[in-house]
């Protein structure tokens, strides 16, 4: 259960705080349905309206520190997929900036930047459309990162740098 206060974890707005809890009515819900309303850290000024019985779908808990200075530590050892489908790494990509999950995020990553090397090594550019969802997941693990761990964007960016990201 998500309370007012607590920060989370969302695809589309990255970290965001609940600043309340609050019942509306929607013409695409019944009446009288509680809605949380976040708003993006990033972006003080812009409100995100999720019904609360679709938080779990939509968001999870931010980490704490400890947790993603873990998922750092564990960089090296994180399992990558190769799948050689254009169409099925697009899916893929989809759905783990959906889950907001860490581990594959870094693993997506991981891949991307293997890929990219192998494409530079054969004289050729890299795919566009891993450019564009590789910012999306760089933008949401890297925001969460920096804000659980209090750096900034950049620091983070050297962080996962180093470690073959």
């Amino acid at each position: 259960m998500y309370k007012v206060g607590d920060y989370v974890m969302t695809a589309n707005n990255g970290v965001c705080e609940i600043k309340e809890i609050t019942t509306m009515d929607s013409m695409s819900s019944s009446k009288g349905t509680q809605f949380c309303v976040l708003v993006p850290v990033a972006e003080k000024t812009a409100k995100v309206y999720i019904p609360e019985d679709r938080m779990d779908a939509r968001c999870r808990n931010v980490v704490d520190a400890d947790a993603m200075k873990h998922y750092i530590d564990e960089i090296p050892t994180i399992e990558t997929e190769d799948i050689t489908s254009d169409k099925d790494r697009e899916l893929m990509y989809k759905s783990v900036i959906q889950s907001c999950d860490i581990e594959k995020m870094i693993a997506v990553l991981k891949n991307m930047h293997r890929r990219r090397q192998a494409r530079l090594a054969m004289g050729k550019k890299n795919i566009a459309m891993e450019e564009r969802y590789q910012k999306i997941i760089e933008k949401n693990l890297f925001s969460e990162c920096a804000f659980v761990l209090n750096k900034s964007t950049e620091e983070v960016k050297q962080i996962f740098g180093t470690c073959a990201v």
